[in-house]
Order: structure tokens, then C-alpha cells, then sequence
């Protein structure tokens, strides 16, 4: 295992400069590129464009380490991975940031709160209680419970998909197939 760099720029300016800079600061390309807080970013964006323009430098810095990763001994081409999380709190601004960033990032992992253990239909146990959804492009949709014990132990159990629009919400034959678990 390698060694692990936290970095954290202030702003929407140093982080483009920060990612800029990476080809040439490192001394050994990454495995991982993982930017957590996007939104706070692209509050700092002053238009789609600039959404746009960190969207693809982000892209462009993985795809630059994904070239200079040596091969990996299995055979399998090596890749430099790139993760962006984000709060969505369902402003238009943020919306309009949406739509960009979807062009670029074609999975998308979504976790909301269980609505069912939310609105007290089901007994959680003091638990909490998330949907995970993964989305991509040409692949079918994804979705698993994520419950957080108080004990801080995490379990996880797939969840058939119902066809369920929100993905913080359960469908009837969810539920059902949940229960039967």
C-alpha cells in the first residue's frame, strides 16, 4: 500500500490550480483522486462553463495518472480512479450543476435515508437506515440498505429493484422483498 495525501484547497481557484499542478508535484502517479464536498466548489462556480471546466480537469488529472500507472502484474490495464462527492440540497444553481457534471461522471452513487425506517414503518432497532443507488449509463440500476448499528458495526443487503424514482424511497414489492429477509 502506498501512502495517502490529504490536500485541501480553500477554494474553487486553488483547487483548479491544485489540480493544475498534481502532474508535476507528485512524484508517482495516484491510484485514487477522491474530492469530497464538490458542492462547495461549484458554489464557487460563476456558471455552468466553469462547472464544465472543473468537471473535465478532474477527468483529465485521472486520466493523465491512468497513462502513467505501470502495468499491473494480473495483466489488467491499471487506472487511476476518481471519486466526487456532493451534498445535494436541491437549489436551482446546484440543479443546473447537475445536468454538467452528469456529461462527465457516468456512474453516479446516490444515498438518501431509508424513507420506510424514517417514517417509523419499520423497527431499525436505534439503526440508521440508508439507500444506496448506483446509476450508469447503458448498465441497469443498482440498490442496496446501508444500516449503521449503534455499535457503529454497518451491514449491507441488496435491494431488488422496484423502479422506485426517489432513491431514498422503497417500493411496495421492496418492502415486501425486504421482509422476507
Amino acid at each position: 500500500m502506498g501512502r495517502i495525501q490529504f490536500l485541501y484547497p480553500p477554494s474553487l481557484r486553488e483547487l483548479l490550480q491544485l489540480l493544475a499542478s498534481l502532474p508535476q508535484s507528485l512524484s508517482g502517479p495516484p491510484a485514487l483522486l477522491l474530492l469530497d464536498g464538490l458542492e462547495q466548489y461549484l458554489a464557487g462556480c460563476p456558471g455552468p462553463q466553469a462547472a464544465a471546466r472543473l468537471s473535465a480537469l478532474l477527468v483529465d488529472t485521472a486520466s493523465y495518472f491512468t497513462g502513467r500507472l505501470g502495468a499491473d502484474p494480473r495483466g489488467s490495464a491499471p487506472c487511476c480512479q476518481l471519486i466526487a462527492s456532493m451534498r445535494v440540497s436541491g437549489e436551482t444553481e446546484v440543479e443546473d450543476h447537475l445536468c454538467i457534471l452528469q456529461r462527465y461522471f457516468p456512474a453516479q452513487c446516490r444515498l438518501c435515508p431509508d424513507s420506510a425506517a424514517a417514517l417509523g414503518q419499520e423497527d431499525c432497532g436505534g439503526a440508521r437506515i440508508f439507500r444506496a443507488r448506483l446509476s450508469q449509463l447503458g448498465a441497469l440500476d443498482r440498490e442496496w440498505r446501508l444500516g449503521f448499528g449503534l455499535d457503529g458495526e454497518m451491514r449491507v443487503s441488496p435491494v431488488p429493484w422496484g423502479g422506485a424514482e426517489d432513491p431514498g424511497a422503497a417500493s411496495d414489492t421492496d418492502r415486501a422483498a425486504g421482509a422476507e429477509k
